[in-house]
């Protein structure tokens, strides 16, 4: 009697502790599902008619920064526009920059510089907290032209920019020690090694 209600407590306790699983494990079935249609509600209200319409309202805004950018720089105006998408997972917004030709290495450079630049002028006219300092690199594949006028532009607009550039594609008029940083060359490098 006394070995039979030894194991009986100690099938209670297993017991008690098979519930308490059981329990947690139906309180997180309970949280998942919470989840879900929170998840579901978000996914509802992100693609929904008034979102699409903030989302344009403020790509217009941005368009007009970006295009204003891109034009002065190629004569082009560039814009971004978006379009829902979806696939067997999910719903998505799709951006992309339209342009009027397809863009050469450096063209599409000077294309993200215009974004960076009208981006930043945008963010500060919606109070979007945004750095005011853009690090490039490959802008050697631009026409100098075009790096002077990122340059002028992000003076203007108080933006510091640094790219680094091999010096004989350096334009001239850029080529002054006020906008030099630092000068590498095989007699004097980075590490000094």
């Amino acid at each position: 009697m006394e070995q039979i209600s030894e194991v009986l407590g100690q099938l209670y306790e297993t017991k008690g502790r098979v519930s308490n699983s059981i329990e947690q494990i139906d309180r997180s079935r309970d949280k998942v599902t919470e989840l879900q249609h929170s998840l579901e509600d978000v996914d509802g209200s992100a693609f929904s008619e008034a979102t699409h319409d903030l989302i344009h309202q403020q790509l217009q805004k941005f368009n007009r920064y970006f295009s204003t950018m891109s034009e002065d720089m190629y004569g082009e105006p560039y814009g971004v526009t978006f379009e829902q998408k979806s696939d067997s997972k999910k719903r998505y917004y799709s951006f992309y920059v339209f342009s009027y030709n397809n863009s050469s290495s450096g063209k599409k450079q000077g294309e993200i510089a215009a974004f960076d630049l009208g981006y930043i002028q945008f963010a500060r006219d919606e109070n979007i907290p945004v750095l005011d300092f853009i690090l490039y690199d490959k802008k050697e594949l631009m026409h100098g032209n075009q790096l002077v006028k990122i340059a002028e532009e992000a003076e203007q607009q108080q933006i510091q920019i640094l790219f680094p550039i091999l010096s004989d594609k350096l334009p001239s008029k850029l080529d002054e020690p006020a906008n030099i940083v630092l000068r590498l060359s095989q007699d004097d490098k980075l590490f000094r090694f």
